[in-house]
């Protein structure tokens, strides 16, 4: 999951529900991307929250991905049973008071 404090265009994700993501003031969120990425242990999926403001979204980001990855479940649980959701982990955030951070490939 990226979370970013630039902006950019709005535009909405199909299947996210504004109301899921919006932890913080939705006024400022200018865009929230969702990404998929199927590989050979399953699939891994990647949340961008843009913002403009001081405030920081690293919760709705992480909120995106995890209701992204609660969805799948749902719908694959009828042929995979096992399917499980492994971890929502924040991996680069930008902007803000506290600067950048990135995650360190081995964490």
């Amino acid at each position: 999951m990226i979370c970013s404090d630039g902006g950019s265009s709005p535009h909405p994700t199909p299947g996210i529900e504004w109301a899921q993501v919006g932890l913080s003031d939705l006024s400022t969120i200018t865009s929230v991307e969702v990404d998929f990425e199927l590989g050979a242990s399953g699939v891994t999926i990647r949340a961008r929250v843009r913002v403009t403001g001081p405030t920081g979204v690293e919760m709705e980001a992480l909120t995106a991905a995890a209701v992204a990855g609660l969805t799948l479940i749902d719908m694959t649980k009828g042929v995979e049973r096992g399917v499980y959701l492994e971890s929502v982990r924040l991996l680069e955030k930008s902007g803000g008071r506290s600067g950048t951070w990135k995650r360190s490939p081995s964490t």
